[in-house]
C-alpha cells in the first residue's frame, strides 16, 4: 500500500477516534485501541505494518515520560525515593512470583514461567497514566504512588533484557547500539547526566535569546529524542532518557514552555500508540484458544489487582484510593509486546505462545477503562482523602497570584508580594530578564502568558488573581480573551500602555485597570506645580480634576468606539473644555 495512503489513514482514525471516545463515554485510551483493531489485519486489514506503526508511535510514550519528568523537580524525586524503589520493587517482585508460579502450574517450563510472570507484572506506561491524567487525579496519593510504582518499572526492564540473556545462554538479547558492558552504560550514563545538569540550561537559554519560536520547539524536540537516543544506544530504556531530561530541566525558567511545546506531539503520537496496540492485537488467537485467552486475561487482572491494592495499602492508601491504585496499574504493560517477542526470537517462547501472551496483555488494556468505569460507579459519593501521603509527596506548585509580564511593571509587584510573605508565580518572555530574576531566588518561567496551555501549566485556575502586566497590547488582548473563556471566575488586574488599551481591556470585563503612565504623571505633574508657585492643595485640587475630567472622557470614547465614531473629535471637545476649567481654577 502506498504509504503516503497509509498515514492519511491512520490521521483519519486518529482524527475520528477522540470524538467516538469522548462521546461515547468509553474513553479516549479504548477508543484509539477499538479502532486500531478495526483498522488492523485481523479486521479491515487498512494498515498491513502495525509492528512499524508501533515502534514509531512508541516516541508518545517517551515524549509523556518527558512531561512527567517536568513535573518532578529534583527534590521531589528524591521525596519519593522510598515510593519507587520500595512500592514499586515490592509490585513487580512480588507480581512476578505469584504469575510465575501460577504458570507453573498450568504446566509450563520454568524459564517460560519465569519470563511470563516477569513480563506481565509490568504495566502499561501510557494506559495507565493516560487513564490517571484523565480522571485528574496524578496529584491525588493514588496517582503519585502509581506513577512512582510505573517509573521503577521502566527501570526494571534493565534487568529483564539480563535474564533473558541467562536464561538463553548464547545468545544476545536487545542491547545497546555499541554494546557496552553494563558497568560502561552506567559510567556514561552518570557523565552523561551530570554534565547535561551544567550545560542544559544555558543551552535552552542561547536559543531563547534568539526569540525564534521555531527555534525553540525544534530545540525541545532534540531535548527529548536526543536524550532517548543516548539512553537506547547504551542499552537503557528510551523513556527513562525522557525522564531524566524532564527531570533535569524541572528547576529550570523553561519547564513551562517545554511542556507547551511538547503537548501536541506527545498527543498524537500517544494515541497512534493506542491505535498500533489494537493493530498489532491477532484476534485468531481468541477465535482457536478462548478458554486459554479467558483464564489467561482472568488471571492476569485478579492478581494484580488484589497484589496492587495490597501494596497501595501498604503504603497508607485508604481502601477507597487503593482500589483505584490497582485498577489504574492492573493491565498488561507495551513492554510485554517487546520482551514476549525478544523471547520467541531467542527461542524461549514458540510463536503460539507469543501470540496469545500479547492477545492477554492487549485485552487487559482494553478491560482496564471498562473496569475503572465500573469503580467510578461503585464509588460515587465517595470522597476520597487526598491527605494520606502529603508528608511523601510534596503538592504542585501552585499561588494566589500569577504575575504575566514581569518587566519594570511586574516586578514591582513581585517585590512588595515577597516582602509581604505572599508567593507568586511570575511568567515572562524574555529569557534574559527570566534567568537575571532566577538567580536571585525568584520563581519565574519562560513562556507566552497568551496561550492557554502555557497558564494551565502554572495552576492559573488555583490562583485568586492574574496580574496581567505585559506590554504589549494585542498579546494583553488575547490573553484576557482566552482568561474569560476559560477562567471567567478569575479576577484579571490589568496594566495599560495608553488609553485605547484600557478602554478596550474594560470592554473585555477586567476587573481593574490601570494606565502605567497615568499616576506616575499626575503625581509628578503635582509635584511641578508646588514647585513653580502653586499651593499644594490647589495643585492637588487641578490633578484631582484632571482625573475625573480625563475618566469622564475614557467613559465617551468607549462608547463612541462601539459607534465606529472618530475618538479624536470628543477628545479635541475635552480638551477645549479642560483648558477653560484650568484657566478658571488658575484665576480663582
Amino acid at each position: 500500500m502506498d504509504p503516503l495512503l497509509e498515514i492519511t489513514i491512520l490521521l483519519l482514525a486518529a482524527a475520528l477516534a477522540a470524538p467516538v471516545g469522548r462521546y461515547s463515554r468509553v474513553g479516549s485510551v479504548l477508543a484509539f485501541a477499538g479502532v486500531g483493531m478495526l483498522i488492523g489485519p485481523s479486521a479491515l486489514a487498512l494498515i498491513h505494518n502495525p509492528d512499524t506503526v508501533l515502534n514509531f508511535s512508541e516516541i508518545g510514550v517517551v515524549f509523556l515520560l518527558f512531561i512527567i519528568g517536568l513535573e518532578l523537580q529534583p527534590r521531589r524525586l528524591w521525596a519519593m525515593r522510598s515510593v519507587i524503589f520500595g512500592a514499586g520493587s515490592l509490585q513487580v517482585i512480588s507480581t512476578a512470583l505469584v504469575l510465575a508460579g501460577l504458570a507453573i502450574a498450568l504446566g509450563f517450563g520454568r524459564e517460560k514461567a519465569i519470563v511470563m510472570g516477569y513480563g506481565l507484572a509490568l504495566s502499561s506506561t501510557a494506559f495507565a497514566l493516560r487513564l490517571i491524567a484523565d480522571n485528574e487525579e496524578m496529584n491525588t496519593a493514588q496517582g503519585r504512588l502509581g506513577f512512582g510504582v510505573l517509573l521503577f518499572q521502566d527501570l526494571a526492564i534493565i534487568p529483564f533484557l539480563a535474564l533473558v540473556a541467562l536464561l538463553a545462554p548464547g545468545q544476545v538479547p536487545v542491547e545497546g547500539e555499541f554494546n557496552f558492558a553494563w558497568w560502561q552504560s552506567a559510567g556514561i550514563f552518570v557523565v552523561f547526566v551530570v554534565g547535561a545538569h551544567f550545560l542544559l540550561v544555558p543551552f535552552l537559554h542561547l536559543i531563547a535569546w534568539s526569540r525564534v519560536r521555531e527555534a525553540f520547539i525544534a530545540t525541545a524536540l532534540l531535548l527529548v529524542l536526543g536524550f532517548a537516543w543516548v539512553m537506547q544506544a547504551i542499552g537503557l530504556s528510551m523513556g527513562l532518557g525522557a525522564f531524566m531530561a524532564g527531570v533535569l530541566v524541572a528547576d529550570s525558567e523553561y519547564r513551562h514552555q517545554l511542556e507547551v511545546d511538547i503537548e501536541p506531539f506527545k498527543a498524537l503520537l500517544l494515541g497512534l500508540f493506542f491505535m498500533a496496540v489494537g493493530m498489532a492485537t491477532n484476534m485468531g488467537v481468541l477465535v482457536q484458544m478462548p478458554l486459554q485467552v479467558g483464564l489467561g486475561v482472568l488471571l492476569l487482572l485478579a492478581v494484580k489487582l488484589v497484589l496492587l491494592a495490597l501494596v497501595g495499602r501498604a503504603y497508607a492508601l485508604k481502601r477507597s484510593q487503593a482500589l483505584r491504585f490497582a485498577v489504574y496499574l492492573c493491565q498488561g504493560g507495551e513492554f510485554g509486546f517487546v520482551a514476549f517477542t525478544l523471547c520467541h526470537n531467542l527461542g524461549i517462547l514458540s510463536a503460539e505462545e507469543k501470540d496469545l501472551l500479547i492477545l492477554i496483555i492487549t485485552l487487559s488494556m482494553a478491560l482496564t477503562p471498562v473496569l475503572l468505569k465500573l469503580l467510578n460507579r461503585l464509588q460515587s459519593g465517595v470522597a476520597l482523602d487526598e491527605t494520606a501521603m502529603r508528608d511523601i509527596l510534596p503538592p504542585d506548585e501552585s499561588h494566589p497570584v500569577i504575575i504575566a509580564g514581569f518587566g519594570r511593571f511586574g516586578q514591582i509587584l513581585g517585590r512588595v508580594l515577597q516582602a509581604s510573605g505572599i508567593r507568586y508565580t511570575a511568567i515572562d518572555r524574555s529569557p534574559d530578564l527570566v534567568h537575571l530574576v532566577r538567580h536571585y531566588g525568584n520563581k519565574v518561567y519562560f513562556g507566552d502568558v497568551s496561550k492557554h496551555s502555557m497558564l494551565e501549566r502554572a495552576h492559573v485556575a488555583e490562583a485568586r488573581v492574574l496580574a496581567l502586566c505585559i506590554d504589549d497590547v494585542e498579546a494583553s488582548v488575547e490573553a484576557v480573551l482566552m482568561l474569560k473563556k476559560y477562567y471567567p471566575r478569575l479576577k484579571i488586574f490589568a496594566r495599560a500602555r495608553n488609553r485605547f488599551h484600557e478602554i478596550r481591556l474594560r470592554e473585555l470585563g477586567v476587573d481593574y485597570v490601570i494606565r502605567e503612565a497615568l499616576l506616575s504623571a499626575l503625581e509628578f505633574t503635582q509635584q511641578v506645580l508646588v514647585d513653580i508657585g502653586v499651593q499644594p492643595p490647589q495643585a492637588e485640587a487641578l490633578v484631582e480634576e484632571f482625573r475625573t475630567q480625563d475618566h469622564r472622557l475614557l467613559q465617551q470614547q468607549g462608547a463612541e468606539l462601539h459607534e465606529k465614531l472618530p475618538p479624536t473629535q470628543s477628545a479635541q471637545q475635552a480638551a477645549e473644555e479642560l483648558k477653560r476649567l484650568l484657566q478658571q481654577d488658575v484665576r480663582r
